[in-house]
This record gives structure tokens, C-alpha cells and sequence, in this order.
């Protein structure tokens, strides 16, 4: 399975980091258990979310191994937006600046 992560800084107002991860799915109709967890992450992607949310990165890493990602949620004193674009494929995770 081939996932491309994106690491980048962005300006976006409170946003620190953006991260991007691009998979595939299975077409319409068309049932293939092979791409049936192509929701998966790499396995690097925790020490990331480590670095972002220090202890409690399991939860971000937990919405993704259940496919149950919010589309904005607070963790850690940081705001977090999530898109995702169907025909790209790439999900989109707006990071904020930690609040003190």
C-alpha cells in the first residue's frame, strides 16, 4: 500500500503545520478486500502526531485506525481541522499553534 505524507508549514491564520496524506479507495461497486483499510496510515505518522500532541497523540492515531476522523477537534491545547478531497484522495490536517 503507498501513502505519499506531506510535511509543511503553512501561514494559514493559527494554523503551525499542515499535514497531508493521499490514499485510494476501492472503486464504486467495485469491492476489493485488499484496499478495504486504504484509510491506513504509515506507521511514522505516530511519532509525528507524538510531536504534536505529546501524550496524547494515541487519539489521533486511534481516529485514523478507525477510519472515525472529526472534522475539527481540540487536543492538547491545539485546534485541529481535518478535510478531505474525494477525488484527490488526500486528507488534510490543519495543526494550530498550542494555546498556553
Amino acid at each position: 500500500m503507498y501513502y505519499r505524507n506531506r510535511y509543511e508549514s503553512i501561514n494559514y491564520t493559527g494554523t503551525e503545520v499542515t499535514l497531508q496524506f493521499t490514499g485510494w479507495g476501492t472503486p464504486p461497486g467495485q469491492p476489493d478486500a485488499t484496499l478495504s483499510e486504504s484509510f491506513k496510515i504509515p506507521v511514522v505518522s505516530a511519532q509525528l502526531f507524538h510531536f504534536y500532541f505529546e501524550e496524547k497523540w494515541k487519539t489521533v492515531w486511534n481516529y485514523f485506525n478507525r477510519n472515525d476522523i472529526p472534522e475539527q477537534f481540540k487536543l492538547n491545547g491545539r485546534m485541529v481541522k481535518v478535510s478531505y478531497d474525494h477525488l484527490t484522495g488526500i486528507l488534510t490536517m490543519n495543526i494550530g499553534k498550542k494555546s498556553s
